[in-house]
């Protein structure tokens, strides 16, 4: 088309017809224009299927971590709630005084309930890094981009309700320790001593039931069912649920 316009034009100076030479050169000039235009729109076309293909490659990374850390909390959930429930046969054991309890199930109760440690640690390593070098803009969901940046809070959160969890489980663990109770009992109860520990069974290792008739006892076990419930309710179950919803807003983005 160009090759053509340029014949015409030196035609034209050659008839000296200045006005169609200048409406060629204008024809010129608006296909130069048109042009440009059509390779910006290509170039910006490129760089935005380039940017849907980085989102892409975001979303599918965070699906996969969230959807593992949806799997830990579910069995930190899980565990959470067999602790307070034994311990809550622990303490209907000390409010029924009449009901039958061997030294050897309230050892294993006593192990069950008070043995686990709770830190959830979720697995969000490309979520850190989209947030440490400023990415998330490169999500084009904005409640997503909303529900990330307020993830690293809610898990700080978590952490000082554990932390809580943690000392009320301790306060059980130094009253059986502080003399009322045996913890070889314990151990040999449930086959620690021998197990891990490669020690010997005693011919007399000590027992937890005086541990039933302990105010004290039943004070810190009282809380620690408390604070375990409560962990639950108000922080695990929660979370679960920002979880849910964040791969929700995950999938709607997937292509």
């Amino acid at each position: 088309m160009l090759r053509i316009l340029r014949k015409a034009r030196l035609q034209v100076l050659e008839n000296r017809n200045f006005t169609r030479y200048a409406i060629y050169a204008v024809g010129e000039v608006i296909l130069i224009v048109i042009g440009i235009l059509i390779a910006i729109w290509l170039s910006d076309l490129s760089e935005e299927y380039k940017k849907r293909e980085r989102e892409q490659f975001y979303l599918a990374g965070l699906q996969e971590e969230f959807e593992q850390s949806r799997a830990k909390l579910q069995v930190l959930i899980k565990v959470n709630q067999d602790t307070y429930v034994k311990a809550r046969s622990i303490a209907e054991a000390i409010a029924h005084p009449d009901s039958v309890l061997s030294d050897a199930e309230m050892s294993r109760l006593l192990f069950q309930a008070f043995s686990d440690d709770f830190a959830y640690n979720p697995n969000n390593s490309l979520l850190q890094e989209l947030l440490s070098a400023g990415r998330l803009e490169i999500l084009s969901n904005a409640e997503l981009r909303n529900k990330l940046t307020g993830w690293n809070s809610r898990i700080e959160r978590i952490r000082q309700q554990e932390t809580s969890l943690r000392e009320q489980r301790y306060r059980v663990l130094d009253v059986a320790r502080s003399g009322t109770g045996s913890i070889r009992r314990i151990f040999e109860e449930n086959g620690l001593a021998e197990g891990l520990l490669g020690m010997t069974p005693s011919p007399d290792p000590g027992t937890n039931l005086p541990l039933l008739e302990s105010r004290q006892f039943e004070n810190n076990v009282l809380i620690f069912i408390l604070t375990a419930v409560y962990t639950e309710q108000m922080h695990y179950q929660p979370l679960l649920e920002e979880i849910q919803k964040i791969l929700s807003l995950i999938d709607q983005d997937r292509e």
